[in-house]
């Protein structure tokens, strides 16, 4: 925007008006293992920024162009901040930032083909990112281990080799490196062709696939409490686009639920309970607090981010911290817990009541201080409906058991006390 005082007045400076503009498109994200609001992202047209602080604040641009996809090492820091950053520009162009002798000192790692926003990750035990080089074939960079010099520009002092893999018949659309059995370490690659292949450090290649969807481009594929469980995402419209395994892959299970259709870009499970699912979508993020359900409901979370694209998410274990990268609103941050609603919550008084378990057939229980009193509930479907409504008595117990018979689905329960005062939970009947 350029003010003027008038139509016909010239123009003397041109002014910034964007405080608060939040409209960055990040393709990736990655949290420093230390610092509370490091942040690393890629973004179209605007470079790799760093984060330093919560809000508004400014950040700082570490690596200009396109920027890729991304990683901080979560096994070095020095107390303050992490000491590898591997950034990224188009194609099959890695380089890693070392922040071991204090100030930068950059390194070419590859330069190859690849996508324009290409596929990798990056194994934090080991020191080797795995990054898409063309069909049927892996990069495998090899670091230096941790504080021996890694080189700088363009020389490079660790190694970089292509993995031919010919099972991989389409480009590459996802890797992903298993937290798990860190001497002979799967690799998972997704391709555009809906190939889903297994490679472990020892060579060892299988494949996976999901056999139940004809066509789709692999957009994620999460890992849970093993190499067994896997739940798979699809970025296409038209397809069924969540899948879960607990038997590594062996037979896939529909859970797709009441999704809309639309692309699912990345999935996380909740490590503090894994049968809570967030999804990063096309619209937004969404949850399940049961993936396990034969049949499993969404509903959308987050709203405060609005209805934007989400690329990426990720996950600090130190916090719980989950990192969520919009392609359009910026990065948004929450922290998982182990339940929806507790009751700890409601005695420190964070919440006025809560209900338990918050996924029912119908037979639940709200949980409030007897300083509410009478109070007036009502259930309502999401078109706004009343479904049920009642009134209890706090004074005489805290635990008022509610029994109702609703079709599944998603509903709000509203509470009214005896000083007037309305709040509302969610809950899930199945």
């Amino acid at each position: 925007m350029i003010p003027t005082s008038g139509p016909n007045a010239y123009v003397t400076g041109i002014f910034p008006r964007n405080s608060h503009f939040n409209i960055t498109q990040f393709y990736s994200a990655a949290i420093d293992p230390v610092n509370t609001n490091g942040f690393l992202g890629g973004t179209q047209d605007n470079g790799t920024q760093l984060f330093s602080q919560q809000g508004f604040g400014g950040t700082n641009e570490i690596w200009g162009g396109d920027g890729g996809f991304c990683f901080i090492d979560q096994t070095l820091d020095d107390g303050a901040n992490g000491l590898y950053r591997i950034v990224s520009f188009t194609g099959n162009a890695y380089f890693l930032l070392d922040y071991t002798s204090g100030s930068p000192v950059w390194v070419r790692l590859n330069s190859g083909s690849g996508s324009f926003i290409n596929p990798a990750d990056y194994d934090d035990v080991n020191n080797i990112l795995y990054s898409y080089e063309a069909v049927g074939m892996i990069t495998e960079t090899r670091l230096n281990t941790d504080n021996n010099s890694q080189g700088s520009g363009n020389t490079f002092l660790g190694t970089t080799q292509n993995l031919s893999i010919p099972e991989l018949t389409t480009a590459t659309t996802y890797v992903r490196v298993s937290p798990y059995n860190e001497t002979n370490r799967a690799v998972f690659f997704g391709t555009l062709g809906n190939q889903l292949i297994k490679r472990t450090s020892d060579g060892t290649v299988t494949n996976i696939s999901n056999s139940n969807v004809i066509s789709g481009a692999v957009s994620c594929l999460e890992i849970g409490a093993s190499d067994d469980e896997l739940l798979l995402t699809y970025s296409n419209y038209g397809v069924q686009s969540v899948w879960y395994s607990d038997n590594g892959g062996t037979t896939w299970q529909d859970k797709e639920g009441n999704l809309p259709d639309m692309p699912v870009r990345w999935a996380l499970f909740n490590p503090l309970n894994r049968k809570e699912v967030l999804l990063a979508t096309e619209v937004g993020m969404w949850r399940t607090l049961d993936i396990t359900a034969g049949s499993v409901v969404w509903e959308p979370v987050a709203t405060n981010m609005g209805n934007v694209r989400v690329d990426m998410l990720q996950y600090r274990e130190s916090d719980n911290l989950v990192l969520a990268a919009t392609h359009g609103r910026g990065m948004f941050t929450a922290n998982f817990t182990a339940a929806s609603a507790s009751v700890d919550e409601v005695l420190a008084d964070k919440k006025s009541f809560t209900i338990y378990p918050t996924i029912s057939k119908g037979n639940f229980t709200l949980f409030a201080k007897n300083t509410l009193g009478k109070s007036k509930v009502g259930i309502y479907d999401i078109s706004g409906k009343q479904v049920y409504t009642a009134d209890i008595d706090f004074d005489s117990n805290s635990n008022q058991q509610i029994s109702v018979n609703l079709t599944s689905g998603i509903y709000i329960i509203n509470l009214t006390d005896e000083n007037k005062k309305k709040s509302s939970r969610k809950m899930i009947i199945e």
